[in-house]
């Protein structure tokens, strides 16, 4: 049975007790909560050295956002299954807890180890009773709807006598379809009620209620100052927008990606020497895949591997962070989808999930990356590229020579948070010359390094500018139109030799899988059109139609008609 601690503790002894625990080492706060806006975080905008108090099952989190040390941990309702995977991330240092802070008694025989949460889940405190320090803050816990956990560490921080608090993915549960910023595994699904999951405020909390909530902390302690970089809710009066620090801000210290039973896996990024620079720098290659393009990232993968130690990263939608699995040098990252802002026609809509892309950007723990669209193939070593100190792409040549356009399907860059948000703040103002992510990219980027061409050979030149593709120069080959894994070839038979090389990249297991799959797919006549023609399936539709209808007609007419309108 859960019971409270009231009976047990004075305020005063647990506001002295969390003084002691955190100690002088910062006058800052930073209060993470668990909405989407985590993902967006810029670690600039946070002071350097701020205690961290996070709440509820951040642990789930893919990779360490905050470091491995929390200071103060907060939650208010128990939780069995969820409690015992706290207890061995506690026991196994995966993070590292200043102190567990929670209004009830842990219950000690509810268990299946045989053993005792309050023995490990130490020191704790009652926040309630910290909160209560304060009349005004405390008063409201006596009714319902409670304050949410975000609101309830404001208030500890508060009455703590924290005057500089930064709140970080407090969202106010206004994304209705994503509640946290992390993926909940079915393992753990089981183990929630659907309101533990779905978006929105559940019945035990409210909108206003945390607005009142808030108003109060304000009122209360007009002295404070209380930042957000990203609050749904109009509260301008009370929230105010933080810039850069001037002292460097929160030092987040890079670490390997998690596992979701806690284990690492390795780094998803190398160090790296500039060999123009002679700086160390933090990279890695990165690609966008979905399940439609899983044989290409293997191909990837691949052939990457077989010219260099640099790992790749694969971001992916929390659907699809499986299909890394097997791939000893690619590592699933999971990122939010950007929609495309453009309208697009019915021979465009294959652009309709390329934005997302756009991720790479966000990807701050990196000083460059080599971004390489997942139907691409790597010939030669090419960590040259990471020399480049400004955004990096080839000439977009094909069909006809380069306009002065670049291809994205291979480009340099160094993501940063004020690059990635500027970048989302134009996505609308900023119309897309093909629809895609590469026409929005080419004039956001209208001042870019050229590439060598052989850094992205498209296959088209192969049959359109011949001159210029010379197999053995080619150092990264793109597969643009129909795909190599595609259930149909192309009508242009000089494509069979490049389809070769790009399959000799696959293991055997994995040819086999992709005979299987092709095998298992039905034929449709207006697939076989699609893949064969692309973008302009429909035109050739049409054409075909026009042409039939015009042999009836003319099927139809007699030779005196003929022959009179002639």
């Amino acid at each position: 049975m859960v019971t409270p601690r009231y009976s047990m503790l004075s305020h005063s002894s647990e506001l002295e007790k969390a003084r002691q625990i955190l100690g002088g080492r910062s006058e800052s706060v930073i209060i993470v909560g668990n909405g989407p806006s985590v993902s967006e975080v810029d670690y600039s905008k946070l002071p350097k050295d701020a205690y961290v108090f996070r709440c509820n099952w951040f642990f789930l989190e893919a990779e360490y956002r905050f470091n491995r040390h929390v200071d103060l941990y907060f939650w208010s309702v128990y939780n069995k299954h969820l409690h015992e995977r706290l207890r061995k991330i506690k026991m196994s240092g995966e993070y590292t807890f200043g102190a567990f802070c929670c209004p009830f008694v842990i219950p000690e025989d509810n268990n299946d180890f045989g053993g005792s949460y309050n023995d490990v889940l130490t020191p704790q405190l009652d926040h309630w009773a910290i909160m209560c320090t304060v009349s005004e803050l405390g008063r409201p816990l006596m009714s319902r709807p409670l304050p949410t956990q975000g609101m309830q560490m404001l208030a500890t921080a508060l009455a703590l006598g924290y005057r500089d608090i930064h709140l970080v993915g407090i969202d106010f549960y206004m994304d209705a379809n994503n509640r946290y910023f992390f993926n909940i595994p079915d393992d753990v699904r089981v183990h929630l009620k659907e309101k533990d999951y779905r978006g929105g405020y559940e019945e035990k909390h409210s909108l206003s209620m945390d607005i009142r909530y808030l108003e109060l902390c304000a009122r209360m302690f007009p002295d404070a100052k209380i930042w957000s970089q990203k609050c749904p809710v109009d509260l301008a009066e009370i929230l105010r927008k933080p810039e850069p620090c001037a002292q460097g801000g929160f030092r987040r210290i890079i670490e390997p990606a998690k596992l979701a039973d806690g284990a690492e896996r390795e780094p998803t990024f190398a160090l790296r020497t500039n060999s123009v620079t002679g700086k160390e720098e933090k990279v890695a290659y990165v690609t966008y895949v979905n399940r439609s393009f899983q044989f290409g990232l293997w191909a990837l993968a691949n052939s990457l591997a077989e010219h260099t130690d640099i790992p790749l990263i694969a971001m992916v939608a929390p659907e699809d962070a499986d299909l890394c699995d097997g791939l000893k040098n690619a590592h699933a990252c999971v990122v939010k989808n950007i929609d495309n802002p453009n309208k697009l026609a019915r021979n465009k809509r294959r652009f309709a999930t390329t934005y997302t892309k756009l991720n790479v950007f966000g990807l701050s723990y990196l000083d460059k990356a080599v971004f390489l669209d997942a139907d691409v193939v790597v010939l030669k070593n090419i960590d040259n590229l990471f020399d480049h100190d400004r955004f990096a792409a080839a000439p977009d040549t094909g069909i006809n020579m380069s306009d002065g356009g670049f291809n994205s399907g291979v480009f340099v860059c160094q993501p940063s948070p004020e690059l990635f948000s500027a970048m989302l703040g134009t996505l609308r103002d900023i119309a897309s010359s093909d629809g895609g992510d590469q026409g929005f990219l080419n004039r956001f980027f209208d001042d870019f390094t050229v590439l060598d061409r052989k850094y992205n050979t498209l296959k088209r030149l192969h049959r359109e500018l011949p001159i210029l593709f010379d197999l053995d120069e080619i150092a990264v080959l793109h597969f643009v139109g129909v795909k190599p894994w595609g259930r149909f070839k192309e009508p242009n038979s000089e494509y069979v030799l490049l389809e070769k090389l790009w399959f000799k990249y696959l293991t055997e297991d994995q040819k086999v899988m992709v005979i299987s799959f092709l095998r298992s797919q039905s034929i449709e006549a207006f697939a076989l059109i699609k893949e064969l023609y692309g973008e302009d399936a429909i035109s050739v539709l049409e054409k075909h139609l026009k042409k039939t209808q015009a042999q009836k007609a003319l099927a139809a007419a007699s030779p005196v008609t003929l022959v009179a309108s002639a």
